[in-house]
């Protein structure tokens, strides 16, 4: 066998192993659709010092949140992509609704996947405030109603059950530009998800 024809033998073997699966052939088929409740609290920080853990500080602004989410693709047991709509009402210092819509991707396979559901994941999308935050104007001089939306988001629970817990950095942001001069902030989410 020459070396491109076992290259590209393999080629097709890695992708056909990738490829949809149909929930019913899954080992561990889990439901398409969920419901994730959370709770968040609004930090100083930029989502580089969040990620690093750096000097965390807080703000008296609070949120808390629905999302629903439905899956859209697989790739076996290993990812998926999920598309999910969030409803938001924040409160302390700040006082306004929230709306996201994003597409998902998830990892789902780890070595300790049989003992513990373990996912991460990052998404990006659309972010509405009913009015211009008053916090993010006062971190940044400046913000927008609409701004781009980002999560990353860790995922534990038990392999069989259907509920699972979240952890979440929740971002909104003017994407260097794109979508205004300044604005957005971060806020640390902790939640439960339920799929059914």
């Amino acid at each position: 066998m020459t070396i491109p024809t076992a290259l590209a033998r393999a080629t097709l073997i890695s992708m056909l192993s990738l490829a949809p699966a149909h929930a019913a052939a899954r080992e561990d088929p889990r439901p398409p659709d969920a419901l994730t409740l959370f709770g968040a609290r609004m930090t100083d920080n930029t989502s580089g010092e969040l990620l690093t853990a750096e000097d965390l500080t807080w703000r008296d602004s609070y949120l808390m949140g629905i999302a629903a989410s439905r899956r859209v693709w697989e790739f076996g047991r290993h990812a998926e992509i999920d598309i999910e709509g969030q409803v938001v009402r924040h409160f302390g210092d700040e006082r306004h609704w929230e709306f996201n819509a994003l597409p998902v991707a998830r990892w789902l396979r780890f070595p300790w996947s049989e003992s513990v559901h373990t996912g991460i994941a990052y998404g990006l999308g659309l972010s509405y405030a009913t009015r211009k935050p008053v916090e993010e104007v006062a971190m940044n001089g400046s913000t927008e109603r609409w701004l781009i939306y980002w999560v990353i988001e860790a995922e534990v629970g038990p392999p069989a059950q259907p509920w699972s817990a979240v952890a979440r950095l929740h971002h909104r942001s003017p994407a260097f530009g794109l979508m205004g001069d300044a604005g957005g902030a971060n806020s640390l989410t902790a939640g439960i998800r339920w799929r059914y």
